[in-house]
């Protein structure tokens, strides 16, 4: 059972998708995503990729984003975080897209202020995701994209004109990619 670490929901639990298909990110990485992004989180619209259980969503929301969209393909993920956003009495700020990403970034029309992915590791996901990302409006002008993947992944092997790279961090066996909107 996932907890909320820190906010208005700090320590509410969150119901999980009964599957193994989903890796829930780790409350280290949580931790670490909200203390880069606690500067900028507050009223912030959020987008949450491969979202699984919503933790990091929902984690968003307690710490004060405005509206989070959640983004998943999994049956058992939209009905969690759908379980989980009636929980919270959160329906006016949160809601869910049960719809493949790769499908969903190249007709989707809103723009972000904070774009979390999470792709299933070692699966290339984050190399297309990135490429459409750069090459759409989804993320505002002082935006900032993070992307969770496995250490194997080399953030500067992807072809990049809108984006740069600002940081990476390692937390245990996961890597956190920090991009933001190249300077014009």
């Amino acid at each position: 059972m996932m907890r909320i670490i820190s906010g208005k929901f700090k320590n509410r639990k969150l119901d999980s998708p009964k599957t193994m298909d989903v890796r829930p990110t780790s409350g280290r990485l949580r931790e670490a995503l909200f203390n880069i992004t606690q500067h900028y989180i507050e009223g912030a619209d959020f987008l949450d990729l491969f979202a699984g259980s919503g933790a990091v969503g929902f984690e968003a929301l307690s710490r004060g984003a405005g509206s989070v969209c959640f983004v998943d393909s999994s049956r058992s993920s939209v009905r969690s975080i759908e379980k989980n956003i009636s929980m919270l009495g959160v329906d006016d700020d949160a809601y869910v897209v049960d719809c493949d990403v790769l499908e969903f970034l190249p007709t989707h029309r809103g723009a972000y202020d904070i774009i979390y992915v999470d792709p299933p590791y070692q699966k290339g996901y984050s190399e297309k995701i990135l490429a459409m990302i750069d090459g759409s409006q989804l993320l505002k002008p002082d935006g900032v994209l993070f992307i969770e993947d496995s250490k194997d992944f080399d953030p500067v092997s992807v072809p990049l004109k809108q984006l740069v790279l600002v940081n990476s961090r390692r937390l245990g066996r996961s890597m956190l990619h920090q991009y933001k909107r190249a300077a014009v």
